[in-house]
This record gives structure tokens, C-alpha cells and sequence, in this order.
């Protein structure tokens, strides 16, 4: 399982997080702009993503089981809603 903080508000909850879920978890933690192909690649494959964007801006998670919002959130409800169907017809 790929999970990932996305930004650095993230990343401030992620302390200890890798001890608790155990060694089959892979955590990433990504800053706030994807600039980096690799850094596209780890968002767009994370099976959970705990963070405060979430848009059209941002590569498709297609794994994606989890999306953890913050306080904070800036999200775009239509996409959000595009993904669920997606996993739904995928089951």
C-alpha cells in the first residue's frame, strides 16, 4: 500500500505514521507543487492520500481508497465525485 502526505501540512502529521501501519506500507511524502515527474508519479499511484488540495491540477490516483481531507481542504467536488464512480464500476 502507497500512502501519501501531500504538502507540508500535511507531512507535520506524519510522524511515526510508517511505525503504525506496519512494513508492507510505503510512505511518501510529496511538498505542496508536484514539480517532479517522480513526485506525479508517487501521487498518481498512492492507494491513500492524507492532504489539503485535492483538483483538477493533480495527477489521477487510479488506486485511490482513501482520501484524507484536512482542515483546510481545496477541493473540487465534481472530480471527487468522477473518482468514486470510477472505483465503483471498477469493483
Amino acid at each position: 500500500m502507497r500512502i501519501v502526505f501531500h504538502g507540508e501540512n500535511a507531512a507535520s502529521f506524519s510522524e511515526g505514521f510508517a511505525g503504525l501501519v506496519g512494513q508492507g506500507a510505503q510512505v511518501d511524502l510529496l511538498p505542496d507543487v508536484l514539480a517532479s515527474e517522480a513526485d506525479r508519479q508517487y501521487y498518481a499511484q498512492a492507494d491513500a492520500i492524507i492532504g489539503v488540495k485535492f483538483d483538477a491540477s493533480l495527477p489521477m490516483p487510479k488506486n485511490l481508497k482513501l482520501f484524507q481531507y484536512l482542515a483546510t481542504v481545496r477541493r473540487d467536488a465534481a472530480l471527487l465525485q468522477a473518482i468514486a464512480f470510477q472505483h465503483t464500476w471498477a469493483a
